[in-house]
């Protein structure tokens, strides 16, 4: 078993027996549905959608005791009736208030808009933002608990933690998946309390982020309070919007130095594993909450099976958080923002690769000294 020297119990759970939920309404239907039917074509969540009539019209609402806020319905959506609510307008409202926040980007700004992310980050730090830091380096240190936490539980946490929308699945509607979940937080979570308890940062940390379901982790005790506003990437470039960003400019005032930022992709963790050698152990991606399925040859049947030894990477969307439901825009295309991607994960990889580590052990012994 390798050892990792930090104090990795600090982005693990407090466990997995009791996982309340946010009541916080985060998706719904606006005045203008039309009924079609499409968002529960394409929900996994049984219940999440519930027909009825509206202002005298046919309309199918949210039922947010059911909703796992993965954002299928929003894609699927071909009248941009779904909607979300997240802490964008709260996050302005305190810097013009000169509150003085810390603040957490996720990968897929940089990716996305790799253009437009110096502006953005110049123009906040302008108003008030202290310091910025790259998701990835969250990636870093989640990929390291997940690497330790499958040499400590062998027979425990079957299925990957990286993914909002997954673990509020599991946990509304299959809770007998809970003791396969990883107990290890999210990569933003993951960040956020190496910044507040190992870097000693006392402001409120704010996120960037390209997920729907990860709007709620500022109201969920296991994440404890680490995150106090999340900002998905699809709100934060409305808000700014008529703001000229182009004429401000700041870099990250931390980089991640390793490979955390191929988990902002699907099958990333894998990967990051497989580059350490950490593991023998096979690990299966997958993408699409109903993949999980139902009956004996499911997903869920094997990880229940006491006769299965494998770990599932798993991403609710197809490209991980690349293509996530808050960030969406159709006039992006998927080819362009894996060639993006690719260019980074392949300069990431080779530098990796080059410090030529003589065993695993003391990779992940400078991935940690890198932190």
């Amino acid at each position: 078993m390798y050892h990792i020297t930090c104090t990795i119990q600090l982005f693990q759970l407090y466990g997995r027996n009791y996982m309340p939920q946010s009541e916080k309404k985060v998706v719904y239907t606006n005045q203008q549905c039309v009924g079609c039917n499409r968002c529960i074509t394409g929900c996994p969540s049984l219940g999440a959608n519930y027909a009825t009539v509206r202002n005298g019209t046919f309309q199918v609402l949210v039922n947010n005791t059911f909703c796992v806020q993965c954002g299928k319905c929003k894609q699927e959506c071909s009248h941009s009736v779904r909607q979300y609510t997240d802490d964008t307008t709260a996050f302005f409202d305190a810097l013009k208030n000169n509150k003085k926040l810390a603040l957490i980007v996720s990968p897929a700004l940089y990716t996305v808009y790799p253009e437009e992310t110096p502006g953005i980050l110049g123009y906040l730090k302008s108003l008030g933002v202290t310091c910025i830091y790259d998701g990835a380096i969250g990636g870093d240190i989640s990929a390291l608990a997940h690497i330790q936490y499958m040499y400590e539980h062998p027979t425990e946490g079957r299925i990957s933690s990286t993914c909002s929308a997954l673990t509020n699945y599991v946990e509304k509607h299959k809770p007998e998946l809970i003791p396969t979940l990883a107990s290890v937080q999210i990569p933003a979570v993951c960040l956020a309390l190496y910044m507040r308890d190992y870097v000693g940062i006392q402001e409120e940390i704010a996120y960037i982020s390209p997920c729907i379901a990860e709007i709620g982790i500022t109201e969920n005790f296991e994440t404890k309070s680490a995150i106090r506003y999340v900002i998905t990437i699809e709100h934060l470039l409305e808000y700014l919007k008529d703001t000229d960003t182009a004429s401000y400019s700041a870099d990250f005032d931390k980089h991640s130095q390793d490979l955390g930022y191929l988990l902002s992709n699907a099958g990333g963790l894998k990967e990051v594993v497989e580059h350490y050698s950490a593991t023998q152990e096979t690990i299966l991606p997958f993408s699409d909450l109903k993949s999980l399925g139902e009956g004996p040859e499911s997903v869920s049947s094997a990880l229940l099976s006491s006769e299965n030894s494998f770990f599932v990477d798993f991403m609710q969307c197809e490209h991980g958080c690349l293509t996530g439901t808050g960030l969406q825009d159709r006039t992006l295309t998927t080819k362009n923002i894996l060639l993006t991607y690719n260019r980074t994960r392949n300069v990431k990889i080779a530098d990796f690769k080059n410090r030529r580590f003589s065993n695993p052990q003391e990779a992940i012994n400078q991935t940690i000294k890198h932190l």
